[in-house]
């Protein structure tokens, strides 16, 4: 029997599946119920295929003699808690929990569900939007700087002060990496962060698809809200100052 490999995708990605070796979700799940086969399926996961989706392929493909999923749980599926990431929906986290590679430098893997909140208005089918891949970045900064740099304990509020972002080319619905280089960081006696960072998005043989440099401040929760309500009530004194001193139209006047 010939063996041919295929990448699932989540059905949201209608072009991308069209490729030869590519199939939709959707589609797998009717091919594996056909039981008729007649090449053994070597199955890879792409993005849009979380982890529910996942469980079902593993029950349908160990009924089957013709088909064999390849995956890594803890590099594909182990996601950024909420306390990381701050997203309280799976569904809205793109990055898995960071790992330490070496000094100042980080890896993590893309992860799309396709019920993602930047996926429910736009979508070519074929290609990641760059702005999913800037949210990506910027919960990989999130991220790192949670688990790695804030105070035991101690809640945390992100200031993002400048983000640069370039991108070389598309980044297609499969398997992509997350590298983040701390380029500078200053932590204060009060425990407030300064930093600086490139998040690179690699795909296919380590070729870069974006570069996304961000500098940010993180304060403790307590001091920046009190200063956020400060200037929230500054914003809305001036704006109301602004109504007040327009000129009244002679028609509404009694």
């Amino acid at each position: 029997m010939k063996t041919k490999s295929l990448i699932v995708v989540g059905d949201t990605f209608t072009q991308f599946s069209q490729h030869q070796d590519v199939i939709s979700y959707s589609d797998l799940i009717n091919l594996l119920g056909q039981r008729q086969v007649k090449e053994l399926l070597i199955i890879y996961p792409g993005q849009g295929i979380n982890r529910d989706k996942l469980d079902v392929l593993i029950q349908m493909v160990a009924k089957t003699h013709y088909a064999s999923l390849s995956y890594d749980i803890d590099k594909l599926y182990s996601l950024a808690g909420a306390e990381l990431c701050h997203k309280v929906q799976p569904e809205n986290r793109l990055v898995t929990e960071p790992v330490l590679l070496q000094d100042n430098l980080y890896h993590m893997n893309l992860l799309v569900d396709e019920r993602c909140e930047l996926l429910s208005d736009h979508i070519t089918g074929s290609h990641i939007q760059g702005m999913l891949l800037i949210e990506a970045a910027r919960q990989s900064l999130l991220s790192v700087t949670e688990k790695f740099h804030c105070s035991d304990g101690q809640k945390y509020y992100f200031v993002i002060n400048k983000v640069d972002s370039e991108f070389h080319q598309f980044c297609f619905p499969i398997e992509a990496e997350i590298l983040y280089q701390i380029d500078s960081l200053e932590i204060n006696k009060h425990k407030q962060i300064r930093s600086t960072a490139t998040v690179e998005i690699r795909q296919g043989n380590a070729t870069s698809v974006c570069t996304v440099k961000l500098e940010f401040t993180a304060f403790l929760a307590d001091f920046l809200a009190n200063k956020e309500m400060e200037l929230s009530e500054k914003a809305v004194t001036s704006l109301l100052s602004e109504y007040q001193s327009r000129a009244i139209p002679q028609s509404l006047i009694a």
